[in-house]
């Protein structure tokens, strides 16, 4: 029997599920470095250490 008509199965053990990790972009409040930070990272700019970011606009 075909897998998709048995429905509901997960993966096997030698399938890799990709994971994307959703990183956001923000700009450096000192140096204007464009910096992207994932989920529980510092807040802190790559460049030069300093802590005020801004977020960038999303364009629609």
């Amino acid at each position: 029997m075909d897998s998709a008509k048995r429905g509901g199965e997960t993966p096997g053990a030698g399938t890799t599920v990709p994971q994307f990790t959703k990183t956001v972009s923000y700009i450096c409040g000192e140096c204007r470095a464009e910096n992207e930070i994932r989920p529980r990272e510092l807040v802190r700019c790559l460049e030069c250490g300093h802590r005020v970011l801004y977020k960038k606009r999303s364009k629609r």
